[in-house]
């Protein structure tokens, strides 16, 4: 992301966020609110605690747009998965920049899940994004989720830090998710799971990699397996017939070579 405060920044936010002189008091610790909404341009509303990796998570998909792959035709899109929703910025993102998309959004942590399930209902779109309160990993169950204390910002299957607080947690694999909401096609792949991403994706199989179109993921580097890094993970994609290029941000693009199946003609049955 640009350093806070450049000319791209301040622009960006103005011409995003309505109210932008709540972001700059929320910056700046002078808001005593445990929720801040803001009113975008867009007509959408995104209410966020006064964390500052909500704010981040703003950040990143309304103004840096990371998760907005060269090439992918957002008109055409009819499914897109979001693991690792947060609060649902980048799944509000995506049901405006996709009017016929379906968006199943996938969040672990049990407070965040709630502000993205009052965030789809706020703007409207429960007919078009279904939420999911769980992870997503390499097997179905319950697994163990490390939350960060005040903040979401490194809360994962991992634990990372020493007072990271442990919950019990629903998850689904990937190919569980394709059998339950009866899905053909997913034509964008959007991963921001603190390292999940890696079994999430070692996990699949040519057949499960056949339904996915593109990918935008962010990857990390914290993990003590050799094949959990991106130039591992890189190598693994393209194996699969995908072309995958970088951006800033700690940012994957990747994009299926050859289809079998148009984006246009993709579809999903909801239950």
């Amino acid at each position: 992301m640009r350093e806070h405060g450049s000319p791209y920044y301040l622009w960006q936010l103005l011409r995003t966020v309505r109210n932008f002189p709540l972001y700059f008091l929320n910056r700046c610790s002078l808001l005593r609110r445990p929720a801040i909404t803001y009113h975008l341009r867009s007509g959408l509303s995104i209410t966020a605690r006064p964390f500052a990796i909500d704010r981040c998570a703003i950040n990143e998909v309304w103004f840096d747009r990371v998760y907005d792959p060269p090439g992918f035709d957002w008109q055409s899109a009819h499914v897109i998965l979001d693991i690792g929703a947060n609060i649902g910025a980048f799944t509000l993102f995506a049901a405006r920049c996709a009017p016929h998309g379906h968006i199943y959004a996938f969040e672990p942590d049990p407070d965040t899940a709630t502000v993205l399930r009052e965030n789809v209902a706020r703007n409207n779109l429960s007919d078009r994004i279904t939420v999911e309160a769980c992870g997503v990993a390499s097997h179905s169950g319950t697994r163990t989720f490390y939350r960060t204390p005040q903040t979401s910002l490194f809360s994962s299957l991992y634990q990372r830090g020493e007072h990271d607080v442990p919950i019990p947690v629903p998850v689904l694999s990937l190919p569980e998710i394709f059998r339950r909401f009866g899905i053909s096609e997913c034509d964008l792949l959007k991963l921001d799971c603190e390292g999940a991403e890696y079994e999430i994706l070692y996990s699949l199989t040519p057949a499960d990699f056949s339904h996915i179109g593109f990918i935008a993921l962010e990857h990390h580097s914290f993990l003590s397996d050799p094949r959990c890094t991106p130039t591992a993970l890189r190598t693994f994609l393209e194996s699969h017939g995908y072309r995958v290029t970088e951006r800033a941000n700690n940012i994957f693009y990747v994009q299926r070579a050859r289809r079998s199946v148009s984006l246009a003609s993709s579809t999903h049955v909801k239950d």
